[in-house]
């Protein structure tokens, strides 16, 4: 089988979101301590609202890996670390099924 997926998407996923995070942090805490003004403190609450909500209309929905098998496509699609991703459809590398049973 060949990889047709990104070797990325661990870090879109799960990298990114903690990047994102220390950065609003950094945000805060800067100003905080050179004794800033609180005003500064309005664009990192809108990225800590905003941000969230991208990520899982676009980072968090994509598949960990795509395989390609011949005549049909392997799709492994785990829950984070931690979690048993066994009883999830598709996710212990079974074909995905078009609606008419067929591969």
């Amino acid at each position: 089988m060949r990889r047709i997926s990104s070797r990325a998407t661990f870090f879109y996923k799960r990298v990114s979101p903690i990047i994102w995070f220390g950065f609003i942090a950094l945000f805060i805490v800067l100003p905080l301590l050179v004794g800033g003004r609180t005003g500064h403190f309005i664009v990192p609450i809108v990225m800590a609202v905003v941000g969230p909500f991208f990520m899982k209309k676009l980072i968090f929905d994509l598949v960990d890996e795509v395989w390609d098998a011949g005549d049909a496509l392997v799709v492994r699609n785990c829950k984070p670390v931690g979690t048993d991703c066994s009883a999830r459809l598709g996710c212990a590398g079974a074909p995905v099924e078009n609606d008419d049973g067929s591969i």
